[in-house]
């Protein structure tokens, strides 16, 4: 009457989702998305095409007044000293920065911030430009504008001299 109880098939069990486990580790460890930089920010990431020069969390802030600032960074990912040209495609922004080599060029802290008077577009509009190196790599980039209704912009806002 008394039936044999079999301790193989918990054990096939446990041994099964341990495979199964390590399988899956080992598959998410060979992503592609592991060998790529994400940016979380609201600014854009962009790299150029020889890889030279990336810009980082790019964006522009505006007050109701019509200034801005531009904020964000360009790395420089050559072991040669480079220079990054932002010029956009109405003509409002035409900035370069020097980036020494593997270095990155904070565009608000290192130096006088890249600010503008008279900006006309709007937060929530984008401004379309050309990012380019001095070895004449370049991509197109889209610039998002802000405003201070974000509460982590507010004290990035330009504030009117008057």
């Amino acid at each position: 009457m008394f039936s044999k109880i079999s301790t193989s098939r918990p054990l096939r069990a446990v041994a099964g989702i341990v495979v199964a486990g390590g399988l899956a580790l080992g598959l998410s460890a060979c992503s592609p998305a592991t060998d790529h930089y994400y940016g979380a920010s609201d600014g854009t990431r962009v790299a150029l095409p020889g890889n030279s020069l990336e810009v980082i969390n790019l964006m522009i802030l505006t007050s109701d007044s019509g200034d801005a600032v531009m904020v964000g960074a360009v790395h420089n990912r050559s072991n040669e000293d480079n220079t990054a040209s932002i010029v956009s495609t109405d003509g409002s922004i035409n900035k370069q920065f020097p980036v020494v080599a593997g270095g990155t060029t904070n565009l608000f802290t290192d130096g006088a911030p890249v600010t503008f008077t008279g900006f006309a577009p709007k937060a929530g509009s984008t401004v379309d430009a050309t990012f380019s190196d001095a070895q004449g790599d370049t991509t197109t980039i889209h610039i998002p504008v802000f405003d201070g209704d974000l509460p982590e912009y507010k004290d990035y806002l330009p504030t009117t001299q008057g």
